[in-house]
């Protein structure tokens, strides 16, 4: 999900189709995604036990939301 998370907000922000970062097993993608996640400075490092709770609230602001997500 961390992943699903990070090509969220890379599409989002650098509106970009998703068709660009698609391929969460490539680690071309991977690598496009980590270093876009790492340039913000408010999400915590690759692999933080913060990292996860991080990136859910910032792709899902809302609880409800996140709630519904989680369903």
């Amino acid at each position: 999900m961390i992943w699903e998370f990070k090509q969220q907000l890379y599409v989002s922000q650098r509106r970009v189709s998703l068709q660009t970062v698609a391929d969460l097993s490539n680690p071309a993608v991977r690598s496009r995604l980590q270093d876009f996640v790492t340039s913000q400075e408010s999400f915590p490092g690759l692999d933080t036990p913060e990292e996860y709770a991080a990136l859910f609230e910032a792709v899902y602001p809302s609880e409800a939301d996140r709630r519904t997500s989680l369903e």
